[in-house]
């Protein structure tokens, strides 16, 4: 048997409902949780979450390392803008679109998004799908590459 290293990413960027900083730790905990067993992934060491305050917005932000890479989040809160939420998972295992969207909009209402999704392997070959939506509805699926490229000398 041959190893074959394969790398899998979803990135969202969304537009959400209001969730209050004294709710936003416990579910974000939740929905680490919930996360990790759904996709069957592992922690590779503790939840980090972190608040900070950028130009006019307030972000909370999270890091859930994982055996096989990480998961991360960014919540942008500001009176001048309706909330924002960017997410990703990035790992050398396979990710379940419409699973990482149902269990996301289940802790982080979605109100309409837009995403990427891209799998690629060592030897180059790629596959990016774009993606949007609304809630835990994907509505469209564009694939934007779909081809083994020859490696740059």
């Amino acid at each position: 048997m041959s190893f074959a290293l394969s790398h899998e990413i979803i990135s969202i960027e969304a537009r959400t409902k209001s969730i209050s900083a004294t709710e936003w730790p416990q579910r974000v905990e939740a929905m680490m949780k919930d996360m990790l067993d759904a996709l069957g992934m592992l922690p590779l060491g503790p939840l980090l979450q972190c608040t900070s305050r950028q130009q006019n917005a307030t972000i909370r932000s999270f890091i859930q390392p994982i055996t096989t890479s990480h998961i991360a989040g960014h919540y942008y809160v500001s009176e001048d803008f309706e909330p924002e939420f960017h997410f990703d998972v990035y790992t050398c295992d396979g990710i379940s679109i419409e699973t990482t969207l149902q269990v996301l909009h289940s802790y982080i209402p979605l109100i309409e998004w837009s995403g990427t999704y891209i799998r690629r392997n060592i030897d180059d070959t790629r596959y990016i799908v774009s993606l949007s939506g609304n809630g835990a509805n994907c509505v469209e699926k564009e694939i934007l590459r779909q081809e083994a490229q020859p490696v740059a000398a």
